[in-house]
Parts: C-alpha cells; sequence; structure tokens
C-alpha cells in the first residue's frame, strides 16, 4: 500500500495517491476531487487540472483550452519531440491501476527518463499530443486521443512528480497518422502520445 489509503496497491487504481474505497475497480483508491473543482475523479475527465463542468464528457472538468491567435502558425524546425510510438502501456493508461501492472521496467525506465527531463529548470513547459489510429469516429478519435495525453500526464504527476502546470494536453485523434492505418502494425504506430518540449 504505497499511499497508505489501506487500499493494496493491486486493487488500488491509484497507488501513487491516498483516495478513497469504491466498488468500481477504476475509481477505487482514487482521490475523490485531486484538482479540488467539485468535480469526482470518475466524472473529471482532466482530474489533476481545476475546470468548470461540462456537458460534453471530454470536457467535463477541464480548463477552458486556450484559442490560438490569429495568423500564428506552427514553424517548422520548431522545438523537439519526444515519440513515445505504439507502446500497448499508452492504451492501458486509460484503464486506471493496469497501467502501474503493465509498464514494465524498461518502459518505465523511459518514463521516468522523461519525467526526470520534465522536471528540469530548463523546460518550460511540454505539450502532450494524444493520438489514435482511424478505427473510431471523429469523436470517439478526439476524445480518445485526448484521454490518452490526459493519462500520460496523470502519470508523469503522479509518479514521476512533474509539476502539473508544465504539462499541456492536446489531442489530435486520427488526424496526424505515422503508420499505415490499414495495418495492424501501422494502427499501433498511430496509436501514441508525442511530448513536444519547450525549453
Amino acid at each position: 500500500d504505497n499511499d497508505g489509503d489501506g487500499i493494496t496497491d493491486a486493487d488500488d487504481a491509484c497507488p501513487g495517491a491516498a483516495g478513497d474505497p469504491s466498488d468500481d475497480p477504476q475509481k477505487n483508491g482514487c482521490p475523490a476531487d485531486p484538482d479540488r473543482d467539485g468535480i469526482r475523479y470518475g466524472d473529471d475527465a482532466c482530474p489533476l487540472e481545476a475546470g468548470p463542468r461540462s456537458a460534453i464528457a471530454s470536457e467535463n472538468g477541464c480548463p477552458p483550452k486556450p484559442k490560438p491567435r490569429p495568423g500564428t502558425t506552427p514553424q517548422p524546425g520548431g522545438p523537439p519531440t519526444v515519440a513515445i510510438e505504439g507502446d500497448e502501456h499508452f492504451e492501458y493508461m486509460l484503464h486506471g491501476a493496469e497501467l502501474v501492472h503493465i509498464v514494465t521496467p524498461d518502459k518505465e525506465k523511459r518514463l521516468n527518463a522523461l519525467a526526470a527531463e520534465l522536471r528540469s529548470d530548463s523546460v518550460k513547459r511540454a505539450i502532450l499530443q494524444g493520438h489514435t489510429d482511424d478505427s473510431g469516429d471523429e469523436g470517439y478519435n478526439q476524445m480518445l486521443s485526448e484521454r490518452r495525453a490526459e493519462k500520460l500526464k496523470q502519470w508523469l504527476v503522479i509518479f514521476g512528480r512533474v509539476p502539473a502546470d508544465k504539462l499541456v494536453v492536446r489531442g489530435f485523434g486520427a488526424t496526424r497518422p505515422v503508420g499505415d492505418n490499414r495495418v495492424r502494425t501501422g494502427r499501433e504506430q498511430n496509436r501514441r502520445v508525442e511530448v513536444v518540449i519547450e525549453r
């Protein structure tokens, strides 16, 4: 019981943060409202960032998205990107506790190295960009890509001790494939989170 909440790590959906017991395995042991925005953990699409209630499930409890400034477009040769591609544990990150049990020592090393870099004073912020394959419809893929990136953020904050205000979550759905969606290996490549680091 790493977080001392009386729930064994094997049954704790949030073993790195003390929480409350729940009959729902995906909420068991999770803080009731970690960001204190009045929206319970299981209903909050952004449980580590305070935000208003929304009828749109993927936006409920999330801070408003900043609007792009008129006339701004990403410049080629911009900030470096760290791609975390095709690792099945990013899919499992959507299922709470399974992340902790599925991350292998090698993958955990990569995540810990990323967390250490993001904690560095030289990093101003990191944009966690979630992506999907084209299996679902546009709305579903958008929601899934945002949740995938949000789950990485949760891992980095809870287990990697990265300050939450350094991390920005963006979802791109299936709009930026790196692999061929017609084949399994291509779809796996497209289910990913990319981390853009700004110094």
